[in-house]
């Protein structure tokens, strides 16, 4: 390489070795505050939790395990997979994760271990086959003069180390299309001589009737093919444009609010967020105009409540097995039930839905909880605060609820044991230390 010397942009070369340097330099002093950037946050799932997902959803069954559970399904999969102990002292036991760890554990969780296999297979064979290529090439030819071979061998280095990186970290849009755009390039760079030195391919087509109706036919085919496609993507694209105003404009009037999410109901009727977030914003207006003493808001409330309840059934039927559509409609219907008894039914139905798709969450088991003490029912109530603690023991409101249903009750002192028994994750909490003192007091 050193023969090649004299072709080095020395510019070029220094402004990189000076980068270098400043970044050895940096790992061991402070960085200034200038070059400095306020990122958001990211988490992520680490390694274990992330394989205990995979593992528990191939094992389901034999489909599960050579076809997964369908693309972007690992939300779900989380979801139903995550174990009690992902809850335990962890401060973002409530985000849902939507990725793994490593991006070949989301293609064997959602496309299952064949797929895998063949994605797998298929980047070694593309790596072999350049390395048998690279074996071919003398070493006095590797070293041309405008040094492109040295570019192709970079290409391909940088190619493979992303495809090694999919079993470090997960992949996002962006580093899905550099790696496509990579491998395009690198099959490009390293393809036979037979295609290369014949790069150019001429079909002799006639001019004949049958020729000139295919092609129209074909144009034609691909004009509305194009146009319909445009059409959908421009359906979603105002979708989105809607949504993302009503919910992020702050100060928008809720009307306002109500008709941007109904366009992008209209656009992507399927769509389940798009209702969610209607029967939400629904909801808080009907709370709020709830407590106005005026008859006609009042009636605006009960009207708003019940589209609200539309809302949230629908995007239940659309999407049953989305765990946040039968978790807002139980909220829908637990707003209902003192006014309503009877919709205690429907919100336990909901709850149970919601339980079965997130097994592990406490939430659930304490609004399950708090309907059977409101039906009176001991022991489904007591079954469920326990069951609540059992899923997150350092959540305070299991405790605060089972004990003031215990008191509830008139078990003082059951009441107070489970009071104390969450001492260890108080922290000082000044809502449990008054619950505490006032069933002291009592006794």
């Amino acid at each position: 390489g050193i023969k090649n010397a004299s072709s080095i942009k020395y510019f070029y070369a220094t402004v990189c070795f000076a980068l270098f340097l400043v970044s050895i330099l940096f790992m061991f002093v402070q960085v200034p505050s200038f070059l400095k950037f306020n990122l958001p946050t990211e988490i992520a799932l680490g390694n274990r939790i992330s394989l205990n997902i995979t593992k528990n959803a191939v094992q389901e069954s034999t489909k599960n395990m050579l076809l997964g559970q369908g693309p972007s399904s690992f939300s779900r999969l989380f979801s139903l997979y995550k174990a009690a102990e992902f809850n335990s002292l962890n401060p973002y036991w409530s985000l849902k994760f939507v990725q793994p760890r490593s991006e070949i554990l989301a293609i064997i969780a959602e496309v299952g271990i064949l797929s895998a296999l063949a994605f797998v297979s298929f980047i070694l064979i593309c790596i072999a086959f350049v390395v048998i290529h690279i074996k071919n090439i003398k070493k006095e030819i590797l070293y041309d003069g405008d040094g492109t071979k040295i570019k192709r061998l970079a290409l391909f280095a940088v190619f493979a180390a992303l495809s090694m990186a999919m079993f470090i970290v997960s992949f996002q849009v962006v580093l899905w299309l550099l790696w496509w755009a990579l491998f395009a390039a690198v099959a490009m760079s390293f393809q036979p001589e037979k295609f290369a030195n014949n790069s150019v391919i001429a079909i002799d087509l006639h001019e004949s009737p049958q020729y000139n109706l295919s092609l129209s036919f074909i144009t034609v085919l691909v004009f509305i093919t194009l146009v319909a496609f445009g059409t959908y993507l421009g359906r979603i694209y105002a979708a989105e444009v809607s949504y993302a105003k009503a919910v992020r404009t702050q100060g928008l009037p809720v009307q306002e609010k109500v008709n941007l999410l109904t366009k992008s109901v209209e656009y992507r009727n399927s769509y389940t967020p798009y209702r969610l977030a209607l029967a939400q914003i629904a909801l808080e207006e009907a709370l709020r105009l709830s407590d106005s003493k005026v008859q006609t808001e009042k009636d605006a409330a009960g009207n708003l409540y019940n589209y609200s309840v539309a809302q949230a059934r629908v995007a239940a039927e659309l999407n049953p097995k989305n765990v946040d559509t039968w978790r807002i409609l139980a909220v829908m219907y637990g707003y209902a039930l003192k006014v309503s008894p009877d919709v205690a039914g429907l919100a336990l139905n909901a709850l149970e839905k919601a339980t079965n798709l997130e097994p592990s969450n406490p939430i659930f088991y304490n609004q399950k909880a708090n309907i059977y003490a409101f039906q009176g029912k001991d022991a489904e109530a007591q079954a469920n605060y326990r069951k609540a603690i059992e899923q997150k023991p350092d959540l305070l409101l299991s405790y605060q609820n089972y004990a003031s249903y215990l008191f509830a009750i008139n078990k003082l002192n059951e009441s107070i044991d489970v009071l104390a028994s969450a001492y260890q994750y108080a922290n000082g909490n000044i809502d449990y230390l008054l619950s505490m003192s006032s069933l002291y007091i009592r006794r």
